[in-house]
């Protein structure tokens, strides 16, 4: 199956067209939609040309630094692997800046201490700011403010969030170089948001600057996130990849439109940690020896258990990564005899899978006991509540559901950018079609975990609007899928993606990020 540009190129035409030369609605009118950003007046067209020179010019060093290091990185030393790694990420942290700043004013990186402020949009920060007085308290009462029935951001969420602002405030106070550095290192947008904001306030209220540095600081974490999936990617990729499939692979994720239009949304920042789960659950079911399989579960159900104390969106991360390693095992009979029995088979992964599992599940269970024996809280109940609230979300605003069906899957292909989504579909269909060797197994394996529990998901209709943010944790495990496509090789050897053609691809996808972002809020306000 060759990849052909043509196609993909006119298909990302027409959904830029439809994004930027019709008013066709952005999700079910009446229920949930996106607002399309106007750029109307001089004013307005100058900053864009600006802004868009501004991301060509960072898009162009990316795109290079991804053509070089795709050069370079198979007879790399380990060191020079993790010097190219470091590069791509400082690049794309510096493309993710860049493309915020191509809307009009009001949507460009003015909007990240509006988004962390403002209780509308997320309300972590605010609590933390103005009614939290002691942490200790705040976790012992959190379960009776659970209890509460918010449906919307404070009541579906454990209490994570809320004491990681904590953490930032006391940071900032408490280390004046720390605060200086992140007042010094806002960009002029980034102060005109916070003015607006400071503008609105009651005088009792002003921000003082502590404030501006935990906003610009939790808005930098989020960028980090994003750019730190770079590494655990890679590494995942490479398990069974070549280095050079593996940083094709890669080098999609920081162009994907939603993960700019959202930061620096919590549901950005969680990308970081949902692929350090799985790298380190992945590195722990195919470790060899039952020690290191121990150790890594270890990491895999810290990680695991941090990111449910943030959002309960790691309970299908963790049951993707638990369902690929279980594929993963099934399918690889290389060590079996054909005429091995079904029982055997399954006795085998609960043998490969018991170290791994032990590890994990024993350093989240501490962590639950250690939380109610010392913080005085009861996750289990918390996150039962956080089920109870985000389950009664669809009572007080109903949704559609069989609306909400196609307009999802035509929503994630956006968010996704079409190119990408498009290549992720070459990549499914090939992977369904290989022959049954190691690598095979591999891309089968994660084929089956990513797309049955996305599409439970999708079928559940518990995702109805606003998916292209709320599967943005998912979105890097949608890249996880690529290698199929972008492997230079075909089954029979043939060349069906050359190294051209990917960076004409990788830059295409740049160019439909930047236009997407452009064009569509993913907030409900306006400069």
């Amino acid at each position: 199956m060759r990849v052909r540009i043509g196609f993909i190129a006119g298909a990302a035409a027409v959904s830029v067209g439809l994004l930027w030369l019709t008013e066709i609605p952005l999700g079910v009118p009446g229920e949930w939609t996106w607002n399309r950003i106007r750029h109307d007046g001089d004013d307005a067209l100058i900053v864009s040309v600006l802004g868009v020179f501004q991301a060509l010019v960072m898009a162009a060093i990316y795109l290079a630094i991804a053509w070089f290091g795709l050069r370079y990185i198979d007879r790399a030393k380990r060191w020079q692997v993790g010097t190219w790694l470091l590069a791509l990420a400082i690049s794309a942290g510096s493309w993710l800046i860049a493309v915020q700043e191509t809307p009009p004013e009001g949507y460009r990186l003015t909007k990240a201490p509006w988004v962390l402020y403002y209780p509308a949009m997320t309300g972590y920060f605010h609590k933390a700011r103005y009614e939290i007085s002691d942490t200790a308290s705040f976790l012992h009462n959190y379960e009776k403010l659970m209890s509460g029935g918010d449906v919307l951001h404070v009541g579906t969420h454990p209490p994570g969030l809320f004491v990681l602002y904590r953490g930032l405030i006391s940071l900032t106070r408490g280390a004046p170089a720390v605060k200086q550095f992140l007042l010094w290192s806002q960009p002029q947008s980034v102060r005109d948001g916070l003015d607006v904001i400071d503008d609105n306030l009651k005088p009792s209220r002003s921000l003082t600057d502590d404030d501006r540095a935990v906003l610009w600081l939790g808005a930098l974490l989020a960028h980090a996130s994003v750019c730190w999936v770079l590494v655990p990617l890679f590494a995942i990729a490479r398990q069974c990849e070549s280095r050079e499939t593996a940083w094709k692979v890669i080098c999609f994720w920081p162009l994907i439109p939603a993960v700019s239009m959202f930061l620096p949304k919590d549901d950005v920042l969680f990308v970081g940690l949902v692929m350090t789960f799985l790298w380190s659950w992945l590195r722990a079911v195919h470790a060899r020896g039952s020690a290191s399989a121990f150790g890594w579960g270890v990491i895999a159900g810290g990680c695991g258990l941090l990111g449910l104390c943030l959002s309960l969106v790691f309970l299908p991360i963790g049951l993707i990564a638990f369902i690929a390693a279980v594929f993963s095992w099934r399918l690889d009979r290389s060590d079996d005899s054909h005429q091995a029995s079904l029982s055997r088979t399954w006795r085998d992964i609960v043998k490969r899978a018991a170290p791994a599992c032990i590890g994990g599940g024993a350093a989240i269970a501490t962590g639950i006991v250690l939380a109610a024996m010392v913080l005085e809280i009861n996750l289990l109940a918390v996150w039962r509540w956080n089920i109870r609230n985000h389950a009664a979300f669809y009572s007080q605003y109903p949704r559609t559901m069989w609306k909400w069906l196609p307009v999802n899957a035509i929503e994630l292909a956006f968010a996704l950018g079409v190119p990408l989504a498009m290549l992720i579909g070459i990549a499914v269909l090939k992977s369904l079609r290989t022959s049954g060797d190691r690598v095979d197994v591999s891309r089968r394996a994660s084929l089956l975990a990513v797309v049955g529990v996305w599409g439970i998901l999708w079928l559940s209709g518990k995702n109805s609007g606003e998916a292209a943010r709320l599967w943005i944790p998912l979105m890097p495990l949608a890249v996880w899928l690529l290698p199929a496509a972008v492997d230079s090789k075909s089954l029979n050897g043939n060349n069906v993606l050359t190294d051209r053609t990917w960076l004409s691809l990788l830059a295409l996808q740049a160019v439909v990020c930047m236009l997407t972002v452009m064009r569509v809020s993913g907030f409900h306000f306006g400069g």
